[in-house]
């Protein structure tokens, strides 16, 4: 039976490509939208440019969030390495100061030598800090008031910056959420315009292309499967799959006239009559490897040309 309840899934979300794919793609069905009927579907424009506006100041605002947050993450690293490069220097102090580095207030500082210091995470740090801090401060007649200062320096710069990479790691989340939110709302306008557009056109599925750029939609190149319908006498392309003659590609003509699909030289050049183009009858499966059907370096162009009465097909690839 029909499973009617997929007419009711969001089709473009979640994302089968990538988001740059998606966003631009959005931009392509307006401009198509506009230029191909904006009597019509000026609603569905309306719509669709007001959910982009949102959509785009979600994304802009979850950039800018982790632009900040990649920052403080930098500076905390920054710190840490600050600190480490100073404990460095001061353990020449602490060893002259104390007599060697067998003295019970070496040891209160480098309980583990500069190992422990220069293998610390930053987990470890902090208590590193705190316990450089306590033995300054308990030591410091002997180490003077200038090295506790800059002990509890850069101490402070360390959880300055780590107090702002914590708050900037919750807001990026909360912003990651919006934007998400953002995209699945343009999704939902985006199938809105999709039904009102096929509600106009029951029977003439190759309409799709003059308000859908398809190719920003299709699913990542590691599925292998691909579907296109052309309309009369259209050649489209198959997504690269980083070609190699070995590919395995199973043709499926899923319609009631045959095509002829081959490899070629560019996008959208129509291929016909040829050693390496193959016929696909209508309702056939066919498989072929790359080198059989035509390709080579400058010849990396999988494209399927349709009949007078256009073509609906699938083309799985394997290795």
């Amino acid at each position: 039976m029909i499973d009617l309840s997929r007419f009711l899934e969001n089709q473009f979300y979640p994302l089968e490509t990538s988001e740059t794919n998606f966003v631009e793609g959005v931009d392509r069905h307006i401009s198509l939208m506009e230029a191909a009927d904006p009597v019509t579907y000026g609603p569905q424009i309306a719509a669709a440019k007001a959910q982009r506006t949102v959509m785009m100041n979600a994304i802009s605002a979850r950039n800018a969030e982790t632009s900040q947050r990649m920052a403080s993450t930098q500076a905390m690293n920054n710190a840490k390495d600050d600190f480490v490069i100073f404990m460095r220097v001061s353990e020449g102090l602490i060893k002259y100061t104390f007599q060697g580095d067998t003295s019970p207030q070496y040891l209160d500082f480098f309980p583990e030598g500069l190992r422990e210091i220069n293998e610390a995470t930053l987990v470890e740090i902090e208590a590193i800090m705190n316990r450089t801090v306590m033995k300054a401060t308990d030591y410091q007649a002997q180490l003077g008031g200038p090295f506790l200062t800059d002990c509890i320096n850069k101490r402070q710069a360390f959880l300055d910056a780590r107090g702002a990479q914590v708050v900037n790691l919750g807001e990026t989340t909360l912003l990651q959420k919006g934007a998400q939110s953002a995209i699945q709302q343009m999704g939902v306008q985006m199938c809105l315009n999709l039904f009102a557009m096929a509600a106009n056109n029951i029977g003439n599925p190759a309409v799709i292309d003059s308000y859908f750029d398809q190719r920003f939609f299709q699913r990542p190149e590691v599925s292998g499967i691909y579907t296109g319908t052309n309309a009369s006498n259209q050649t489209k392309t198959v997504r690269s799959q980083g070609w190699t003659n070995e590919k395995n590609i199973a043709i499926i003509n899923k319609g009631t006239t045959a095509f002829v699909i081959g490899f070629a030289n560019a996008e959208g050049v129509a291929v016909g009559d040829g050693p390496t183009n193959q016929l696909i009858p209508a309702g056939e499966t066919r498989t072929f490897t790359a080198f059989q059907m035509g390709y080579a370096p400058g010849n990396a162009y999988l494209n399927i040309t349709a009949d007078d009465s256009g073509a609906i097909w699938e083309v799985r690839v394997t290795d």
